[in-house]
């Protein structure tokens, strides 16, 4: 099953990169990026629900040439540095690295009078990696044989 029309839906338009002014953009931008990643992935075959780095870490195996270790660890470190608030009214929490989805629910910084906020900081690194393994997903789409 092809999810072409899915993962165009959710990239972000042209230029948004270059658009660093609003962070609540930069974390929506990231999160449609990583939806379209996940899907992207799942069409080419790499399981893994939700957890891309779990699914980046599959790659290798039928590509050897090409390496994702340091967009897993960046991933990893980027989505666990995003607060969110949890359900049920349980204490805010760091978002789990095998649910991206979660940052729907981010503490952005300013919102909650500085109790568990997410730091500017923190939402453009997750913006800069997503973009930075978006590029690279797209230089080695044919080797993948990904659409995207």
């Amino acid at each position: 099953m092809a999810y072409t029309t899915n993962i165009a839906m959710f990239l972000p338009p042209s230029g948004a990169a270059s658009n660093q002014a609003n962070q609540a953009k930069q974390l929506l931008d990231a999160y449609r990026i990583l939806v379209a990643i996940e899907l992207a992935l799942k069409d080419a075959g790499f399981t893994g629900g939700h957890h891309i780095p779990e699914m980046l870490s599959k790659i290798p195996a039928k590509h050897p040439s090409l390496s994702f270790t340091k967009f897993q660890n960046d991933l990893r470190r980027d989505l666990t540095k995003i607060m969110c608030n949890d359900r049920d009214s349980k204490p805010p929490r760091r978002v789990k690295e095998s649910s991206y989805p979660e940052i729907r629910y981010t503490r952005f910084s300013g919102d909650w009078g500085g109790v568990h906020e997410t730091s500017f900081e923190s939402i453009k690194s997750l913006f800069q990696t997503t973009h930075n393994l978006l590029s690279y997903l797209r230089q080695h789409k044919n080797v993948l044989g990904i659409t995207i």
